[in-house]
């Protein structure tokens, strides 16, 4: 007999549950946390707070994937939990690739207005890792969706964030 399990996933940036759409998660419980507008200036720690009451299972198993990693991550460090599952994510700052790091230490998302951001090109794709044209129409959709003040938001939490501390019980899929 299966062991049903309660599971919390948190989607990429501004995403939905759609990027989960090729899983199956089989009979578990999922819970797809929903992304909250952040409050100016907040850091990513009261967020995560914030994002707190969305948890109501004991000592469940987190899964992220990419910014979503980053946040299940802080929010494994205030709550029991089996398991911590990262997708596409990254548990240090070096740890992002150094274009990305370069980008944010330059404050070019700062600069550059959020609806730029959104347009689906090349240089998103990569950024992204989209290769495949179904990918590719899904990532334009999730571009389209996202909220601009979030997105801009969230690029700054990135590139403050300084974590130090590698989580046990995680499971690092890349």
């Amino acid at each position: 007999m299966v062991r049903v399990e309660n599971i919390y996933v948190f989607t990429g940036l501004g995403a939905d549950e759609t990027v989960f759409s090729k899983i199956d998660f089989g009979e578990h419980n999922i819970y797809f946390v929903k992304w909250i507008a952040p409050q100016r200036a907040e850091s990513i720690e009261s967020y995560v707070s914030r994002l707190l009451i969305q948890i109501t299972e004991p000592n469940p198993i987190l899964i992220g994937i990419s910014f979503g990693g980053m946040i299940a991550q802080e929010l494994a460090k205030k709550l029991s939990y089996k398991k911590l599952i990262l997708i596409s994510s990254f548990q240090k700052l070096t740890e992002l690739p150094i274009l990305y790091r370069l980008i944010l230490s330059l404050k070019l998302d700062t600069i550059v207005p959020a609806t730029l951001l959104k347009q689906p090109n090349r240089i998103v794709y990569y950024f992204f890792g989209v290769k495949e044209k179904n990918d590719i129409q899904i990532l334009k959709k999730i571009l389209h969706n996202t909220d601009n003040f979030f997105l801009k938001w969230a690029l700054r939490k990135i590139g403050l964030w300084s974590n130090n501390l590698l989580l046990p019980n995680t499971v690092n899929i890349h």
